[in-house]
């Protein structure tokens, strides 16, 4: 099997908390819910919530396609 080299980003807290104001000052509005991608995206939509006011938060998954599929 051969190996894919994968860039990577490295966001540091400080970083992290910046991007999230940023993004809260361009969707200011009345919001009901959001809907968080579980795939790395909990704590920014959780800290995008907070700063948003919004107290409903919707969790999505997807297994990855390379996952075999589980018994249910």
């Amino acid at each position: 099997m051969t190996e894919v080299a994968v860039e990577k980003d490295v966001v540091t807290w400080d970083d992290l908390a910046g991007l999230v104001a940023h993004l809260a000052d361009q969707t200011r509005g009345d919001y009901d819910v959001m809907l968080a991608i579980t795939r790395g995206g909990l704590v920014p939509a959780g800290m995008l919530a907070y700063r948003l006011g919004i107290r409903n938060i919707l969790g999505a998954a997807r297994a990855p396609a390379d996952l075999p599929p589980v018994p249910g």
